[in-house]
């Protein structure tokens, strides 16, 4: 989804290249962001899914991720790039939460000698559903979202004028 935002973003905040390209880094870097932090807890502090449990680690990513999702209204309302960055850095929060929640929780739901299987169709799910979003967001995003009056962004103008230099 990041690479339909991307041109709507660059046409709302008029950004530069390097500064369209900070939501892949917001997004992909907090997979390793939120991992090596993850990892640097466990070791002092112990595994937090291991003493919330996988359900409970599922249902944190989950609510961390909604979060990100509800914080992209705020961000479109009053117009922050860095605003909507923060909320793809909550988001991606979410999903990486996620990851290390549900995947040991799916490897040891049933038989040891099934796990790889059950492994593989959730990941086999997990792409086909990086497949579907984009076409049902690009038409959501370019399709179905009326686009903002040129008299409010030119209202915005000195605003915006921060982000594109």
């Amino acid at each position: 989804m990041n690479d339909i935002i991307i041109p709507k973003l660059q046409q709302v905040f008029t950004l530069q290249l390097w500064q369209a390209m900070l939501i892949q880094t917001a997004f992909l870097g907090t997979y390793f962001i939120v991992t090596l932090l993850y990892f640097i807890f466990s070791i002092t502090k112990g595994d937090p899914i291991q003493k919330i449990g996988y359900k409970n680690g599922i249902m944190v990513g989950l609510v961390a991720a909604a979060a990100g999702c509800a914080l992209f209204y705020p961000a479109a309302s009053i117009l922050s790039y860095v605003f909507f960055l923060l909320a793809l850095f909550i988001l991606a929060s979410g999903i990486t939460i996620l990851q290390i929640a549900a995947n040991p929780y799916v490897a040891i739901l049933g038989s040891p000698e099934g796990a790889a299987s059950r492994m593989n169709i959730t990941q086999a799910l997990n792409s086909l559903g990086t497949t579907v979003a984009p076409i049902i967001g690009g038409y959501l995003i370019f399709e179905g979202v009326v686009s903002c009056p040129a008299e409010r962004l030119a209202s915005l103008q000195p605003l915006l004028s921060c982000c594109s230099s």
